[in-house]
């Protein structure tokens, strides 16, 4: 059975010349115009900034960024009953922070406002999509990178502050950095092609994906890892996303691969079963949310044990 403990977009990442950057982010004032406290501290995309010599190792001649925008979780009654009740206090609010996620107009003003934060980095190409936004610039070293991500994480620190809402991790909003690279173009990335890497697979479990993934028609690669197989596939977008969901998860094909990788395909698994909940089916799933749930079960995992092994004792969601 396949883990998916690191499951990671590479568009083809080349090596990023010079020396690491060092950046540091200073939390914005609560104020008037931003009315609650900041929990940008708590967010993943803070950590992959400042914590960058430990995620991407980032350098000023990258030339190339996917930065992940997260997908709504909560309830826009939720979120009307909360503005009245602060609306309604009397005294300081700036304590009162909703959790639980971003609701779908949320999301929406979150991506415009990253939308607008992303052209200080001054990229020759940029491309919005509902789960991602990407930037890059055709000549390494000229994309102002540091100048690019503290807009970023302003854009995500006032969001929270002025909605009163966290843009924590832990609370379901999911924004960080998915790819970072450095490219000599000749031409311009092919944005529609993917590679991603499943790594810490027995030789069986990766004999089973290398022949899905070859059965739609996809590139791949075998490596051994310090812990297991790395397998790595490439080809287009529908492709991928064609193999991600053909990958088994039913309780029968579960029950045939436990023993020899100790319960694995548990991310993608709680991936199936947010979806389910969401009331979508998983086989109908564009790539983009196919992953965006896949990285929603890798972080439920980390960091809510509790309730991963509550979804993990439920039957898989069959559609």
């Amino acid at each position: 059975m396949i883990k998916f403990k690191e499951l990671r977009k590479l568009n083809e990442v080349n090596g990023q010349e010079g020396p690491v950057l060092r950046m540091s982010y200073k939390p914005q004032r609560q104020s008037r115009k931003l009315p609650s406290h900041s929990t940008i501290t708590k967010s993943d995309l803070y950590d992959d900034v400042i914590y960058n010599s430990k995620n991407w190792e980032i350098t000023a001649n990258t030339n190339s960024l996917a930065i992940r925008m997260p997908n709504p979780k909560g309830h826009e009654k939720d979120r009307k009953d909360w503005m009245d009740l602060i609306n309604s206090a009397k005294g300081d609010t700036s304590n009162m922070i909703r959790g639980g996620g971003l609701t779908q107009s949320e999301v929406d003003e979150l991506i415009r406002d990253m939308k607008k934060a992303a052209k200080d980095f001054g990229p020759t190409k940029m491309v919005v999509q509902e789960h991602e936004i990407y930037v890059s610039h055709k000549t390494p070293g000229k994309m102002k990178v540091v100048k690019g991500l503290m807009s970023m994480l302003k854009a995500l620190d006032e969001f929270g502050m002025r909605n009163h809402v966290s843009v924590a991790s832990k609370d379901g909003v999911l924004t960080r950095i998915q790819d970072a690279g450095q490219y000599n173009y000749n031409e311009s990335v092919n944005v529609n092609e993917e590679t991603f890497k499943l790594v810490d697979m027995s030789k069986k479990t990766a004999a089973i994906a290398d022949k899905l993934a070859k059965k739609i028609g996809l590139d791949t690669d075998f490596k051994g890892g310090v812990t297991g197989v790395e397998l790595t596939v490439k080809g287009s977008k529908k492709k991928v996303e064609k193999w991600l969901q053909s990958l088994p998860t039913e309780s029968v094909n579960e029950g045939r691969y436990t023993a020899d990788d100790g319960g694995a395909f548990d991310s993608l698994r709680i991936a199936k079963y947010l979806a389910h909940q969401d009331g979508k089916k998983w086989r109908g799933l564009p790539y983009g949310t196919l992953s965006s749930y896949i990285d929603d079960g890798m972080e439920m995992l980390k960091r809510n044990k509790s309730k991963a092994r509550e979804i993990l004792s439920q039957p898989t969601p069959r559609d």
